[in-house]
């Protein structure tokens, strides 16, 4: 169980924190946030533009490829994105942005 959410709130696939720059695209307009973690079927984004439950959005982490999903829930200076069927995150994406959290935050060499 995953004990960062309320019982009987568990993830479908794991988290991983990357505190990854990254730009939302919604209604023609930019924006830019942080992933602040990322799992198989989704993201956490802070961000400073307010936007709403169910709207759709593209995100694209620096260095991958843009993914489509939509806003399933907001939080305090953010939303969390669900990702489409056809968009989910592979798990040697995950372990890529995982690596560059490590090097960012200099863990690695």
């Amino acid at each position: 169980m995953n004990e960062d959410l309320p019982m009987g709130q568990d993830r479908k696939y794991p988290r991983y924190t990357v505190n990854a720059p990254a730009t939302l695209l919604s209604e023609g307009q930019e924006s830019d946030g942080v992933v602040l973690d990322v799992s198989m079927g989704g993201a956490g984004v802070e961000c400073g533009r307010l936007f709403e439950n169910d709207q759709f959005v593209q995100l694209q982490i620096e260095g991958r490829n843009p993914l489509a999903g939509r806003i399933i829930r907001k939080f305090n200076n953010g939303i969390a994105i669900e990702f489409g069927e056809e968009n989910k995150i592979d798990e040697k994406a995950l372990e890529e942005l995982e690596k560059f959290r490590q090097v960012r935050d200099g863990g690695i060499g």
